[in-house]
């Protein structure tokens, strides 16, 4: 069974509720992929998210609003989904409203984590995995 939650900035302070539903490198990895769309979304304050224990699945609605703001196209629903303490799937929905178990949601193959689980090498690892640069980022 999944809930939801606005998930604002996780501090080292004080882990939010869902956190007990991964490991801890597991949960390393979402805290600074959701810190890194956070501080990098141009105003917004939190990201509504959908967390499944039972199938190691965070889902993030509307991440667009900051890799747009970084100068990528996004989807508009992306699931992290942990396959393994070293591998993941991202689950990719193009209207806001998929949910995390949704039929319409397409599957990545299998992408190893990195192997340095700091914050902007995992929001890198996200965004590499699931955005595309505008065309001109590759001039």
């Amino acid at each position: 069974m999944s809930f939801f939650d606005h998930q604002a900035l996780i501090s080292s302070e004080m882990a939010p509720t869902w956190a007990k539903e991964f490991s801890s490198n597991e949960f390393l990895y979402l805290k600074h992929v959701i810190n890194g769309l956070i501080n990098n979304s141009g105003g917004f304050e939190d990201f509504l998210i959908e967390v499944d224990g039972n199938s190691k699945t965070l889902h993030i609605y509307e991440p667009f609003t900051s890799l747009n703001f970084l100068g990528y196209l996004s989807p508009s629903v992306v699931s992290i989904k942990f396959i393994s303490e070293k591998t993941v799937k991202f689950l990719t929905g193009d209207d806001n409203g998929i949910g995390i178990h949704s039929s319409r949601l397409q599957e990545s193959e299998e992408i190893k984590l990195p192997n340095n689980l700091t914050d902007n090498i995992c929001l890198w690892h996200f965004i590499d995995s699931i955005g595309n640069a505008y065309p001109d980022h590759y001039e």
